[in-house]
């Protein structure tokens, strides 16, 4: 059963955010220091917006910031 919910503690969500990120970042082929440049213009206050989870029978399917 497909479930969403409030994600309380951001801490894990952002890590894995910031791979998935930095990853698509590099396969397309920019330099690894402009990729974290554009990690830190998505960053600033990505923290005081509440954090949605999709989950698929307890799997985590779907993160997603919500405004």
């Amino acid at each position: 059963m497909t479930q969403i919910s409030v994600v309380h503690d951001s801490t894990e969500w952002r890590k894995d955010f910031e791979l998935r990120l930095r990853a698509a970042y590099t396969t397309s082929g920019l330099a690894a220091n402009t990729a974290e440049r554009g990690l830190q213009d998505v960053s600033p206050g990505s923290d005081d917006r509440p954090l949605a989870e999709i989950t698929d029978t307890g799997t985590r399917v779907g993160p997603s910031h919500t405004k």
